[in-house]
């Protein structure tokens, strides 16, 4: 599932969607791994595991763990897997700006990216 999605350049897509949203012009690791501890109705879940910041305060470079969720993944489609694993990439970089992962993160994301 994920082998696909990366020979797909998945990795480039999520760093050109950070830099064209939030103007980030950094570097952007993800690593990704299956879970069967999430729960059913969550897909995924992406934790930032390492930042590097400037000395201006504004982040140089991400590495971003992504759990896909192995239980109900397996049969989406590569288009809704690559949806997940870069809905989950922007929740992660949201909350190292200081967006509480919750709903306001959702509403952030419709109402201005």
């Amino acid at each position: 599932m994920v082998d696909a999605i990366v020979n797909s350049d998945i990795t480039f897509k999520a760093n050109e969607t950070l830099q064209s949203i939030f103007g980030w012009s950094g570097h952007f690791n993800i690593k990704f791994m299956e879970s069967t501890k999430l729960a059913d109705d969550v897909m995924g879940n992406a934790q930032a595991t390492r930042i590097l910041y400037d000395a201006d305060g504004k982040i140089t470079d991400m590495d971003v763990t992504v759990l896909l969720n192995v239980k109900n993944l397996p049969g989406a489609s590569r288009e809704y897997i690559a949806m997940v694993i870069a809905h989950e990439s922007v929740h992660a970089y949201l909350n190292y700006q200081g967006y509480s992962y919750n709903t306001n993160q959702h509403d952030l994301m419709l109402s201005q990216y």
